[in-house]
């Protein structure tokens, strides 16, 4: 607990102190200066040094790393850039429940996460879980093909935006059987694949995530074979830092480092993908949401999962129509559960966003339960990257977090429980 404490108040100065440079440097998302006095650091560094200390208490398991990456990716940017973006809201009431939805969110961990585990009564086999697997591969990756056959090009690796801009326009319900074979079934075929060092599997896994890029140009198509691949071949080497303390650490190293080439060198050839756009980017765009939001009609999830029950206030997808306030372009600025939260229903809507997913990630910690945690973590980073940059019912539903549980139940004991495989 000592060392994320000290890690994570280093990571929230440098943050503090750096971010002046990504805004002379002009980086994407480094669009405010403004002029604060040393109380609106102490403030904004008050609420940090509440959140590490409360963060701290929860190492362990799914829910402790999630937590982790939650607080460097959302949290500590939030405040820490606040003097920078909305000074006067430092010592408001949304400024207040934003931290007690930090807080609230490390003490539901504390209270309920890694518990016993739950087990599914059916144990599939290995050969069952295979023959399981490539069929609803082989059966989803056809309709896709067939559905999306005027679509598919290779020309999603040569003009990615307007690609994807193809594909958004003729996704419809499509879309669910696409974010399912990228987020859920590929992943656990080329993990499977591996454990059994079967070549078929492995293709097939890769296979899936080429045509789903050439469907839609998503760019996590390319990086979760990648990371996941890698992640398992070395896995015996990073396993046993499994743990928030050393994850806070990785961070704040890869984030100076970054800094650091970058400053010396003079390219500025990591800070715009490794600060701005990852460690910064739900920081930002949840004081975006709260400068433009504050006023707005409630969303009331209009554009969401509640589209066929309540009239929608906007147009267009409140998180475009963000982009649209900053930068006068369709660009989608979307992030986690808390700036959604701040959208459809302001203050109360943070917490309640907030409790529900704590309460998935409890579920998430409880289905691993004591299954190895090198390869659930590595079959759950989709899905953590999902949980980071959208609301969680589009996590739960549209990306298949629900389904990604049920295949991990069903997943065979003797590759699941222990070092098995590989």
């Amino acid at each position: 607990m000592a060392a994320f404490f000290v890690v994570s108040s280093i990571y929230s100065v440098f943050v503090y102190v750096v971010y002046p440079f990504f805004y002379d440097w002009g980086l994407f998302l480094a669009i405010q200066n403004r002029d604060h006095g040393f109380l609106e650091f102490l403030g904004a560094a008050g609420y940090c040094a509440v959140i590490i200390f409360f963060a701290g208490f929860v190492q362990r398991g799914i829910y402790g790393l999630f937590n982790c990456f939650l607080i460097f990716t959302t949290y500590i940017p939030f405040f820490m850039l606040m003097p920078f973006f909305l000074p006067e809201k430092i010592f408001s009431l949304d400024a207040v429940v934003y931290c007690m939805s930090a807080v609230l969110f490390s003490f539901v961990g504390v209270m309920f996460s890694r518990g016993r585990g739950i087990a599914f009564p059916v144990s599939l086999k290995s050969s069952a879980f295979c023959f399981f697997l490539v069929a609803l591969s082989l059966t989803n990756l056809l309709f896709l093909v067939v559905y999306f056959r005027g679509l598919i090009s290779v020309e999603a690796f040569f003009d990615v935006y307007a690609h994807r801009e193809k594909y958004r326009e003729m996704a419809g319900f499509a879309s669910y059987f696409l974010h399912w074979q990228v987020m859920v079934l590929s992943p656990v075929a080329l993990v499977f694949g591996l454990q059994l060092r079967s070549f078929s599997l492995v293709v097939l896994g890769c296979l899936g995530f080429i045509v789903v890029f050439m469907i839609s140009s998503f760019k996590v198509a390319l990086v979760v074979p990648f990371v996941v691949g890698f992640g398992y071949v070395l896995r015996a080497a990073w396993c046993q830092f499994l743990s928030p303390s050393f994850a806070a650490i990785f961070i704040l190293f890869l984030f100076v480092s970054a800094f650091v080439f970058d400053y010396f060198s003079g390219l500025k050839a990591f800070t715009p993908y490794v600060a701005d756009r990852v460690f910064l980017a739900h920081g930002v765009q949840n004081l975006m949401i709260l400068d433009f939001f504050s006023d707005m009609p409630r969303a009331l999830w209009g554009n969401s999962f509640l589209r066929h029950f309540v009239e929608p206030v906007y147009d267009v997808d409140p998180f475009i129509f963000l982009g649209q306030h900053y930068y006068g372009r369709d660009v989608r600025l979307n992030t986690g559960f808390v700036g959604d939260g701040f959208i459809n229903f302001g203050v109360y809507g943070v917490i309640l966003s907030t409790l529900v997913s704590a309460f998935v990630i409890i579920l998430c910690d409880l289905v691993v339960g004591q299954k190895e945690s090198s390869l659930c973590f590595l079959l759950f980073l989709p899905h953590f990257v999902s949980l980071l940059n959208g609301p969680v019912q589009v996590s739960l539903v549209t990306n298949g977090l629900l389904f990604f549980l049920l295949v991990l139940l069903l997943y065979p004991k003797k590759y699941i429980y222990g070092a098995s495989g590989g």
